[in-house]
């Protein structure tokens, strides 16, 4: 039996809009697909900005324990300036300290420059920004009062970063992190709030597969507890993750815990 001129164009009109959802779909992921090289290659970025930032810091690190040692060794020697034995634990602690830094991949914090807590914290989306896309999350702050600071820029970078690294991969798809930066008085104020999991062993080893810059939970600590930082977590009655960060806005004077002078 013959089909009739209407059953044909219904069958053809039905053709045309199965094509042009085909046509849509494919467009679709290609967008998608353009916006998850687009991440990766600005999440790469980041790291090896990142990178780069840490390999220079343990370059001075390494010249200043090879002209330390190297003063020492004239002192032994009478062929140069003779320090107290005081001076030579100092600077033997010192060596020892840098020396535990480069084992580690570590910073401390020495540099006393103008940090402004909103670009660090677009750094670091930049950062985490694969993981970000991948999963859809909501990565949002709010900066209230003075946010800009003394200190060092490296080392507060990697302090958040892994802090924000972390609450990435515990949360689920299409969750949502809120970060608030407050000035109190002589306190710069970072909170974190995340309703993901707590992190447990697998968690923390699948960041450290994503992430380049992990931090041991009790190294940060101590890391923050030698630059005068405080950093606590806890986890509310509400099911959040909070994570508080006190930095202190002043800038402190040098002191021969973190740096010290080859003549003294």
């Amino acid at each position: 039996m013959k089909k009739s001129f209407g059953s044909i164009i219904r069958a053809l009109r039905a053709k045309i809009l199965k094509l042009k959802s085909a046509e849509t779909q494919a467009n679709e992921r290609v967008i998608g697909s353009d916006q998850k090289y687009k991440c990766l290659q600005v999440s790469s970025q980041a790291h090896r900005k990142i990178q780069e930032n840490i390999t220079l810091r343990h370059q001075e690190y390494n010249l200043q324990v090879h002209q330390l040692l190297s003063l020492i060794k004239q002192t032994l020697t009478h062929t140069g300036p003779q320090l107290s034995p005081k001076r030579h634990l100092e600077i033997i602690k010192f060596c020892l300290e840098q020396t535990h830094l480069l084992s580690a991949g570590l910073i401390s914090n020495t540099k006393k420059e103008p940090i402004n807590l909103d670009v660090v914290l677009q750094e670091i989306q930049l950062l985490l920004s694969e993981k970000i896309y991948k999963a859809n999350i909501t990565l949002e702050w709010a900066c209230s009062g003075n946010v800009i600071f003394y200190g060092d820029t490296l080392f507060i970078q990697l302090i958040l970063a892994n802090v924000i690294a972390r609450a990435v991969h515990r949360i689920s798809k299409n969750g949502k992190i809120s970060i608030t930066v407050t000035s109190q008085n002589k306190f710069i104020q970072f909170k974190l709030q995340d309703k993901g999991f707590p992190s447990k062993r697998e968690a923390e080893e699948h960041v450290k597969r994503s992430f380049n810059f992990v931090i041991a939970e009790d190294v940060l600590r101590k890391m923050c507890q030698r630059a005068d930082m405080s950093y606590t977590y806890s986890r509310n009655t509400d099911g959040y993750n909070v994570n508080e960060i006190l930095i202190p806005t002043l800038p402190e004077v040098c002191t021969d815990s973190n740096v010290i002078p080859l003549f003294q």
